[in-house]
């Protein structure tokens, strides 16, 4: 189904409108100013909009321009309809963002052709997100699948051995010649494998939080009122799960208001900030800072460390999946900070920005949100 919407200060027009693009495949919506629009555009992200240049208050051409510099609202075509005189206007038209324009009085075959047009640019530019997001997936699968099969492996190998350990001590013990030596041994060598096992096996445990973590960033949100406080107690408990021999020092400045905001994909976010931070900083005691508030329905955060920040990396590599300085250790490889800018980026619509220094790193993101009580 197509969402078509519609808008013109004129009532009849937008009846004709209506009838002219009535289809089973299509469900038209009509607004007859730019503020009404905008309010239906972000309620149902409608997949084309053709609007009416001149109106009064607000104009089509001042709608496009604000409908373009909403990110969630941004990729919509627009059609502009206009006078057949009116040549200056679409000229400023096509300038703030309209892809095509109808002119007055309405033709039937030619508002067809041109909406059939921009559909047919949608299909393709969908097959070609696909395509590009097929692509992806199947990159991250197989760099994940690479970082798993080894500390499999060796966790397979730790267990074999000390599987072989135990079998020997135990033919020791039944031919009555086992000793005190041999014991010391067998315990020594099940420590050492307990301790290769256990630390490999919570490296698989981090890449099926980043696969997790990859198909949640995509998924639709689901808004809920939390607490940030809540929020990052249970980030916390994960992070014990993976990093529990890493002590660090945690202050937070956070709003006392609830906000409306997707818990889990803000969870995934700061729990690889977290881990990034563990893993990097660099330092023997680590601080990590978080300051949170909110301001014009934004909830803005700035999460830093005390470590060295990026050493031999830019900015531009630290988010770029499977760039990491520190391959092969417990825990990492390189999905972290790639995972939370798409997270905050594509998941929540935010925005953000990173900085190095040799006083640490530090994330700043701002992510639409509302206070509730």
């Amino acid at each position: 189904m197509r969402e078509i919407l519609i808008v013109d200060d004129v009532p009849e027009n937008l009846q004709v409108l209506q009838l002219i693009l009535k289809q089973p495949n299509h469900r038209v919506r009509a607004a007859t100013n730019a503020t009404l629009a905008l309010k239906l555009a972000k309620e149902h992200s409608p997949h084309l909009i053709i609007t009416d240049i001149n109106m009064p208050e607000v104009s089509g051409i001042e709608l496009c321009k604000q409908l373009k510099a909403d990110k969630g609202l941004c990729d919509i075509p627009v059609i502009f309809v206009s006078a057949m005189t009116d040549t200056d206007n679409l000229v400023e038209a096509f300038d703030v963002g309209g892809v095509d324009y109808i002119t007055k009085p309405f033709k039937p075959a030619e508002i067809m052709a041109r909406v059939r047009t921009q559909f047919s640019l949608l299909d393709m530019k969908s097959l070609q997100l696909s395509q590009a997001l097929s692509e992806r997936i199947r990159q991250m699968v197989m760099g994940i699948a690479h970082e798993i099969n080894t500390p499999l492996g060796t966790s397979i190998t730790a267990i074999s051995h000390l599987n072989d350990m135990v079998a020997t001590t135990k033919g020791q013990y039944q031919a009555q010649r086992l000793s005190a030596n041999d014991i010391e041994t067998l315990f020594s060598g099940a420590d050492d494998c307990i301790e290769l096992t256990e630390r490999n096996l919570k490296r698989v445990k981090y890449c099926v939080e980043a696969l997790k973590s990859i198909s949640v960033a995509d998924t639709q949100s689901v808004k809920e009122a939390v607490n940030l406080q809540d929020v990052l107690d249970g980030v916390q408990v994960k992070i014990k799960q993976i990093k529990s021999n890493v002590p660090y020092e945690l202050t937070m400045s956070l709003p006392d208001e609830m906000v409306l905001i997707d818990k889990e994909k803000l969870e995934l976010a700061l729990y690889h900030l977290f881990i990034n931070s563990l893993t990097h900083s660099g330092v023997p005691e680590i601080s990590i800072n978080i300051v949170a508030y909110c301001a014009q329905n934004q909830l803005h955060i700035e999460f830093s460390d005390n470590g060295k920040g990026l050493q031999g990396l830019s900015v531009e590599q630290l988010l770029t999946p499977f760039v990491t300085t520190k391959r092969g250790n417990s825990g990492h490889m390189g999905l972290g900070a790639p995972i939370t800018s798409s997270i905050i980026t594509s998941g929540l619509k935010g925005s953000l920005s990173v900085t190095s220094s040799n006083r640490g790193l530090q994330w700043a993101f701002s992510i639409p949100c509302s206070a509730t009580s």
